[in-house]
């Protein structure tokens, strides 16, 4: 019954383990040994992740103006990287400014030949 409860707890080795309880709730807490214990970000001093969720800016030609105003990617900018690129926002059925903060616009039209 004990290695049953702690396989379910991904431990198929009875060494790996320090204490286990068997809690009032009929549970199973494990704490492992030191050396068996998964490693933490902070254990090997990386620093934390700076990806953020992804920002809709362009929905069916429409400007969503409030993401505009919530994100670190003010209108201006927004406009200016259009302008770059020659597009109007009434071109764009879809614009993103993905976790890694590089914007992706999908065109109504893609300058595909169609045959």
């Amino acid at each position: 019954m004990l290695t049953q409860a702690l396989r379910g707890k991904d431990i198929f080795n009875i060494d790996e383990v320090e204490c286990a309880i068997l809690e009032m709730n009929g549970l199973l807490s494990v704490l492992k040994k030191a050396e068996y214990q998964n490693v933490l970000r902070k254990d090997i001093h990386l620093t934390p992740s700076t990806s953020k969720a992804p920002v809709e800016l362009v929905f069916d030609g429409e400007l969503l103006e409030e993401n505009l105003s919530d994100h670190d990617h003010n209108k201006e900018w927004f406009l200016a990287q259009l302008k770059m690129r020659n597009l109007q926002v009434t071109d764009i059925a879809y614009a993103v400014v993905g976790s890694n903060g590089n914007l992706n616009i999908d065109l109504f039209r893609d300058h595909v030949d169609e045959k």
